[in-house]
């Protein structure tokens, strides 16, 4: 059936309701092209990134069973949450900058469900199917066999594909070496993995293979939030309504139609099945394709191209960055990238924690002829590093001599690669040390482990009675 693009309702539903399938056309021209190679780059790295390692571990890993999330080297575990809020919120302002010069070029030149759709599903539906005149007329035919085995194998090649898809999409998550050897064992060995990559190849399929614009218009919410990112300076896709009106069959008697013929190749070619001259739309993904489609046209009926084309609500062909808001995002994504960047400068492979222990303040003790203070301490240590390390409290040979003791319940303390361990530590010190009832000393931490080596120093405020 062919979209009934009435004004009210959306280009992809027909009159009672119900979903009118969206059979694109074929397009080519430049943007086209640009569009294939930066579809193709967003392949590539989806599909290499999980096999490429730094630092002897792998690049990119959001290890969700053990914890920790790897970036070019450095891990980050789950009590490093603020750094990663860091992260998050980078890509959330990057997201708002793009878009409030560029408008929704994310959905149509980089979005996975534009570039897995276009690169590889609907390539595979042209081979199988034909082009999208025969689809359409195949498809409001009655079933017979040819039209059977079409379908068998086009649904066989997209479960192919999809599992492909899965499986790299798990890599990140399970680690790619892993999933190698889940996939060489028996299912039931690893059954949870083969579950969530099942339920993920058909999730695929589906949305890939049969749901396509639906999830663009009703699932994702970027469309909605287009007209709260996006203003009348935002580069879109606009139809030039001054130079394509009146349209060919719509002009009054005696006056001149404008450029546009109303071939309606734009609709055509339009993924999400809507008539781009009615202006912006929530439905929009600036694909491009109604460019390349109306350049191809006006070349061949001699008139300028660019009767549709990148250009603002305003008629701004240009992007302006000094708008207020885009230079209020460029400089919130210079700071959260400059503090994200001081954050991984200044992080230390271990981080310590003193708190004041339960209870009294401190315990006076004596020692034969010698008044002492005891002071109790909690030390969380959280491992930031991928080495096992013992650790050690140490005080200089000269506190030591005065008569200060370190004790803690274990020693070494032993801590695995990304645990937090919480343990006690009791300082006594001489009485001697205490001033207006506080004393402050420096404990020493050496930490080894492999090829990791670290010593910290700590200064520490003690308690004791007024003297």
């Amino acid at each position: 059936m062919a979209l009934d693009l009435h004004p009210s309702r959306l280009g992809t539903t027909n009159e009672d309701g119900s979903r009118a399938f969206v059979y694109p056309s074929d397009v080519r021209g430049k943007w086209k092209n640009r569009r294939k190679l930066a579809h193709l780059l967003m392949l590539a790295i989806f599909l290499i990134a999980p096999w490429l390692r730094y630092g002897g571990e792998q690049m990119l890993l959001i290890d969700v069973v053990h914890r920790r999330f790897i970036f070019f080297g450095h891990i980050f575990w789950s009590h490093d949450v603020p750094v990663l809020f860091l992260l998050v919120l980078l890509g959330f302002v990057t997201i708002l900058f793009v878009t409030t010069i560029w408008g929704r070029v994310w959905c149509g030149w980089a979005c996975p469900q534009t570039v897995f759709i276009d690169a590889i599903f609907r390539r595979i539906e042209r081979w199988v199917e034909g082009n999208h005149l025969i689809r359409r007329r195949r498809d409001e035919q009655p079933w017979s066999f040819k039209r059977f085995w079409r379908k068998t194998l086009k649904w066989g090649a997209y479960f192919g594909v999809s599992m492909v898809i899965a499986h790299s999409f798990i890599a990140y998550f399970a680690g790619a070496k892993s999933m190698l050897e889940m996939m060489a064992r028996p299912p039931d060995q690893n059954f949870g993995y083969f579950l969530v990559v099942f339920s993920i190849t058909a999730w695929i399929a589906f949305d890939f293979g049969w749901f396509r614009e639906q999830f663009c218009i009703i699932i994702c919410p970027y469309g909605r939030l287009q007209s709260v990112i996006m203003n009348d300076a935002t580069k879109v896709i606009k139809y030039d309504s001054g130079r394509g009106e009146p349209r060919r069959g719509d002009e009054p008697k005696g006056e001149k139609t404008g450029d546009c013929i109303n071939c309606f190749r734009c609709v055509s070619v339009c993924p999400t099945g809507i008539d781009i001259r009615r202006g912006l739309q929530m439905e929009c993904i600036s694909c491009t394709a109604c460019m390349d489609a109306c350049d191809e046209v006006m070349s061949k009926v001699g008139k300028p191209e660019g009767l549709i084309r990148y250009d603002s609500l305003k008629g701004e062909e240009k992007a302006n960055l000094w708008r207020p808001e885009a230079v209020a995002y460029a400089l919130a994504f210079v700071g959260l990238l400059s503090a994200f960047a001081f954050v991984l400068y200044t992080r230390e492979p271990l981080d310590y924690e003193f708190l004041r222990g339960r209870g009294e303040p401190f315990t006076l003790v004596k020692e034969g002829a010698d008044d002492f203070v005891l002071n109790h301490f909690q030390v969380q240590v959280s491992s930031q590093t991928r080495e096992d390390v013992n650790i050690e409290f140490k005080v200089s040979a000269e506190l030591e001599t005065s008569g200060v003791k370190l004790t803690t319940p274990f020693h070494p303390l032993s801590l695995k690669t990304g645990e937090i361990k919480r343990t006690g530590l009791f300082i006594r010190f001489p009485k001697s040390m205490v001033k207006n009832g506080v004393a402050k000393l420096t404990v020493t931490t050496e930490a080894q482990g492999g090829q990791l080596k670290t010593i910290n120093q700590h200064e520490i405020r003690l308690v004791g009675p007024f003297m």
